[in-house]
């Protein structure tokens, strides 16, 4: 080496690429961290918005919410109360009177049976009963069902001549009878077949109301 020739300057190194200084090796992989990148900043965002925006509201509302059912919870107990005694005591009656009008067992049919046959003969009347197929009645908390109970009723002649009441009338007292007695009875169907001026034959239907029997309240 020539000790008069200066040393030649030292070159610069040449540029990285952004990519190299990275740690990435292709710009799929630059555009694969981007797309991560976006999705974390997205999750963020979502959940400062929901906790900032949308829980709060929802939040308000059920405290609404939890305030009117307790002060709705207070004024049902008050009403109940001041609800009187009397009142309550009025409607346990009223229950227990209902109840009473329902064939409950099998013998209130048999009474009733009884009831029939005797007031029949009375009116100088043959009455026979045959009772159908139970229907239910739907109600809430309670077990009910309508009997239908068909009677043929035959006139027979009273004893002796110039009797107090026809026929007709004498059936039409029968019925009323029935209806009107301790049980709920309802009358569903009413057929009259006879001569001129006269009936021999009635058929009546009546719906008896049958319900489970129960303790007093």
């Amino acid at each position: 080496m020539n000790p008069a020739q200066p040393n030649p300057a030292p070159q610069a190194p040449p540029p990285v690429p952004m990519a190299v200084r990275l740690g990435l090796r292709s710009p799929r992989e630059v555009m694969f961290r981007i797309v991560i990148l976006a999705v974390i900043l997205s999750s963020v965002g979502l959940a400062w918005w929901s906790f900032a925006k949308v829980l709060p509201p929802l939040q308000d509302k059920n405290r609404e919410l939890s305030s009117t059912v307790s002060r709705l919870g207070t004024e049902v107990d008050e009403m109940d109360r001041q609800w009187p005694k009397a009142a309550a005591d009025q409607v346990t009656n009223n229950y227990q009177r209902v109840r009473a009008q329902l064939f409950s067992n099998e013998a209130a049919f048999a009474n009733w049976l009884a009831n029939l046959s005797g007031q029949a003969s009375t009116l100088t009347l043959d009455a026979k009963a045959d009772f159908g197929k139970t229907a239910p009645v739907p109600a809430p908390g309670e077990t009910l069902a309508t009997i239908p109970a068909t009677i043929v009723i035959e006139v027979r002649s009273p004893p002796g001549e110039g009797a107090a009441q026809s026929p007709f009338q004498r059936v039409v007292q029968l019925t009323g009878q029935l209806c009107a007695g301790q049980r709920r009875t309802d009358l569903a169907e009413l057929r009259l077949s006879g001569g001129v001026g006269s009936i021999s034959r009635v058929v009546v239907v009546l719906d008896l109301w049958a319900g489970e029997e129960k303790p007093p309240l």
